[in-house]
């Protein structure tokens, strides 16, 4: 809200996506998720993420990131 961002989606598959920092994410598979949605959601005018460096350094943040960016 204090962004103006009315609606946000979170795109949260456990069996594809676990939160782990021994299990790398493929990129691909995130990239066609973000694909699919803007697809299926053509008023979608921003997408965030987080930066390369995944803020924390975090391995599924920075997996994230670069899916989105291969998507985009």
């Amino acid at each position: 809200a204090l962004l103006g961002i009315a609606k946000t989606t979170i795109i949260n598959d456990e069996s594809k996506f676990p939160d782990s920092m021994q299990v790398k994410w493929d990129i691909d598979w995130v990239a066609s998720k973000v694909v699919k949605y803007l697809d299926d959601n053509s008023s979608v005018s921003v997408v965030m993420t987080f930066d390369g460096e995944g803020v924390s350094g975090h391995g599924n943040h920075k997996d994230v990131c670069r899916g989105v960016r291969r998507g985009l």
